[in-house]
């Protein structure tokens, strides 16, 4: 069975996706590395795992990647996720 959440994304226009993930990136750019929940709430998004499929599709094109772990309030490890910056200049 298709859970409702993938369902939904799966009809998910391009567009929207494409500018979830600008909104994303903007954010990385402006607060630095993040976790996915953290993301979550400082854009306002439904849930983490709507972060965390934007986020991978910023992974897959080379502009974030994981820059390390922290502790979370819930006291386990979690990934934190960032802006890959140039080294070029």
């Amino acid at each position: 069975m298709i859970a409702e959440t993938s369902y939904a994304s799966y009809h998910q226009t391009t567009s929207e996706r494409e500018i979830q993930e600008e909104l994303l990136m903007g954010l990385y750019r402006k607060r630095g590395a993040l976790t996915d929940r953290e993301a979550c709430y400082l854009l306002g998004w439904e849930a983490p795992s709507v972060v965390s499929a934007r986020r991978d599709g910023l992974r897959k094109k080379g502009l974030v990647t994981e820059l390390g772990r922290k502790r979370a309030e819930t006291g386990k490890t979690v990934v934190v996720w960032g802006e890959i910056k140039s080294t070029l200049f």
